[in-house]
C-alpha cells in the first residue's frame, strides 16, 4: 500500500469497482492482494490510475477481462487510467511473486500465492489487510459475506484478499452421453469408478484433467477426504492432530492414484494443460471433467464450438452425505448430512445455465454450516 487510505477513495471508485467485481467473474483462488495508485490532482474526476495486474488468466478472458472493463468505464471520467495484465502460468506464480517481492516490484494486483506465503507478503507490506481499509471506505457491504468467511478461514482471520467469484465444485459429466450409455449418474465413489470403467470398455475416455496444472487433480484428494473425515481434514494436518501418511489420507491419494492406473484419465494426461484438457471435454471426448462452476463461461462461449447449453449437468463429490457404506458418516456430522441431502436435490440435476448467483450464495452459506460437498472456492 503505497498510499494512505484517504488517497484510495480519491482514486479509484471503489464502492463501483467492489459491487462489480464482487459479485462476478473472479474466483477465491484469483484474488486482489493489494492496493496503490498515482494521482494527479485532488479532484477526483481528475484522478489516475495505472494498474498492473499479475494474472494466471490471458487478458481476453475470465477476471482479466472483468477488471479491463470496469478500468475502461473508469478511464471514460478519469483520462489516463490505465490497465495492464500480464500473464504468467499457474506453475510459475508462487515464484514470481516471490521474485517480485524481493525486488519490491510488485504490481498493484496479484493473484494471490498460498496463505502461507501471502501471509509473509502483509508482513513484509507487500499484502494489504482489506477489512479496515473497506470499513473506512463504506464498501463492506458490497462483499458476499460467505465469501469472506471462506478468505478470512484460510488466512488466518484476515481478509487480505478480495474474493471475486464464489464457486462450487464438483463432476460436470455428459448427459447425453450418460443416457445413450445407460448410466445413472452416481451417488458412491464406488458407483463413479464403475461408469468410468463401463465407460472405457465402450471406447470412450471417462475423464479429463489438467495434469500440468496438476491442482485439477490434487483436489480430487482433498474432496475425496473431505467426504471420508469431514471439512476439517486438512486442518488437522496443518495443526498436527494428523499426519498425512494416516490411513484416511494414504487412501484418498490413492484412491485417485487408481483412476490413473487404470487408465481412466486417458493417454497423455501429464502433459494437457488446461483448456486442452476441457476442450476434451466439450468434444464429446471425455464423459466426466472434475472442474469449478467458473467453466461456465467457457462451456457457454460459441468460439469453443456448438451451443452446449443443458448438455453438460454439475454432479457433486460422491461420498459421505450419500451414506457410502465405506465412508459412514460421523454422527457429529449429522448436520453436514443434512446439508448435502440438500445439495444433492439441487444440484444433481441441475441445467448449467441456470446455475447463477444465488444458488453459489447458498452453497457458501452450507459450507458455513458444515459442507455442502459442493467445495466453496
Amino acid at each position: 500500500m503505497s498510499q494512505p487510505t484517504s488517497r484510495l477513495e480519491e482514486t479509484m471508485n471503489r464502492r463501483r469497482f467492489v459491487k462489480v467485481a464482487g459479485t462476478t467473474t473472479l474466483s477465491v483462488a484469483a484474488l486482489l492482494a493489494g492496493c496503490g495508485a498515482s494521482s494527479t490532482g485532488n479532484n477526483a474526476n481528475s484522478s489516475t490510475a495505472a494498474i498492473e495486474f499479475l494474472s494466471v488468466q490471458q487478458a481476453t478472458e475470465g477476471w482479466p477481462l472483468v477488471l479491463s472493463t470496469i478500468t475502461s468505464e473508469y478511464a471514460k471520467t478519469h483520462a489516463g487510467t490505465t490497465f495492464k495484465n500480464n500473464y504468467i502460468t499457474q506453475t510459475s506464480l508462487n515464484q514470481k511473486v516471490q521474485l517480485l517481492a524481493a525486488q519490491g516490484a510488485l504490481p498493484v494486483l496479484y493473484n494471490s500465492p498460498p496463505p502461507d506465503l501471502m501471509a509473509q507478503l502483509v508482513k513484509n507490506g507487500e499484502g494489504l489487510d482489506l477489512e479496515p481499509v473497506f470499513q473506512q471506505l463504506g464498501v463492506s457491504q458490497e462483499l458476499v459475506p460467505a465469501a469472506v468467511t471462506v478468505i478470512k478461514k484460510v488466512n488466518n482471520g484476515k481478509l487480505v484478499a478480495l474474493p471475486f467469484e464464489l464457486n462450487i465444485e464438483g463432476f460436470w459429466y455428459n448427459k447425453r452421453m450418460f443416457a445413450q450409455n445407460g448410466l445413472q449418474p452416481p451417488t458412491t465413489w464406488d458407483q463413479l469408478v464403475q461408469i468410468a470403467a463401463s465407460l472405457q470398455q465402450k471406447g470412450i475416455q471417462p475423464f479429463t484433467a489438467s495434469g500440468t496444472q496438476g491442482w485439477p487433480i490434487t483436489r480430487l484428494v482433498g474432496n475425496y477426504l473431505l467426504r471420508k473425515l469431514g471439512p476439517n481434514a486438512l486442518d488437522s494436518v496443518k495443526s498436527g492432530q494428523a499426519k498425512l501418511t494416516d490411513t484416511a489420507y494414504v487412501e484418498a491419494a490413492q484412491a485417485v492414484a487408481n483412476l490413473g492406473k487404470q487408465g481412466y484419465f486417458g493417454r497423455g494426461v501429464a502433459t494437457l494443460d488446461y483448456a486442452p484438457a476441457q476442450d476434451l471435454f466439450l468434444q464429446g471426448k471425455a464423459g466426466m471433467y472434475y472442474m469449478g462452476s467458473w467453466a461456465l463461461r467457457d462451456f457457454n462461449t460459441p468460439h469453443r464450438g456448438q451451443d452446449r447449453r443443458g448438455k453438460h449437468w454439475l454432479l457433486p463429490i460422491p461420498g459421505r452425505c450419500w451414506r457410502d457404506r465405506d465412508h459412514r458418516p460421523d454422527p457429529r456430522q449429522r448436520r453436514s448430512d443434512q446439508l448435502c441431502k440438500q445439495a444433492k436435490i439441487q444440484y444433481r440435476h441441475r441445467r448449467v445455465a441456470r446455475v447463477r448467483g444465488e444458488e453459489l450464495r447458498r452453497c457458501g452459506a452450507a459450507e458455513r454450516g458444515g459442507g455442502d460437498g459442493l467445495r466453496c472456492s
